[in-house]
């Protein structure tokens, strides 16, 4: 049902050339690049993870939350996208609202935002710049998991690592830990 949704909202705009619009807005054109995370990926993510239902899991970047729904229904744990696109949040608001779905979506900078202790963080940050992961690093709490894509983070322990597929190619996901 979620596919069939996000499907009928990318015929009435492409996702892809709705967030090259919003960041050409802001004066960054560079910044438009868009990707959702394959769901046989986002597995082996949650596997990483080590996901329960006890968890929170919070997806930064979370697009039109496609990944946020595919963790509540398959893991039941809480979820949260946060995400700076108001487009992408209308959708997933959208979505929630249809189908019933309990998933939290913030409209917020994940620089900006507030993260829960104890939670499981993924970020899919490869076109982030080292300053901006720098701000990341800064504000994650003591005690949570997060998996970065393409790049281990700087002055959190890395846990693990493993090789997962996106659509562009292969790469690495890095599991962090205090």
């Amino acid at each position: 049902m979620i596919s069939i949704l996000l499907a009928i909202s990318s015929f009435f705009l492409n996702p892809y050339r709705c967030c090259r619009r919003y960041f050409e807005k802001r004066g960054k054109p560079h910044l438009g690049i868009y990707g959702e995370t394959p769901i046989p990926t986002l597995e082996q993510i949650v596997r990483l993870l080590q996901l329960s239902p006890q968890d929170t899991y919070v997806e930064l970047g979370s697009g039109r939350g496609r990944g946020c729904f595919w963790v509540k229904r398959h893991i039941g744990c809480k979820v949260i996208g946060i995400e700076k696109n108001p487009y992408f949040i209308r959708i997933a608001k959208g979505i929630q609202k249809l189908t019933k779905i309990p998933v939290e979506f913030i409209q917020n900078d994940l620089f900006q935002q507030e993260l829960l202790e104890g939670c499981a963080i993924y970020l899919y940050g490869t076109t982030l710049l080292d300053k901006e992961v720098e701000k990341i690093v800064r504000r994650l709490p003591s005690k949570c998991r997060i998996v970065t894509i393409s790049y281990p983070l700087k002055g959190i322990p890395l846990k693990e690592s493993i090789e997962v597929n996106f659509p562009w190619g292969k790469t690495e996901a890095y599991l962090h830990g205090r």
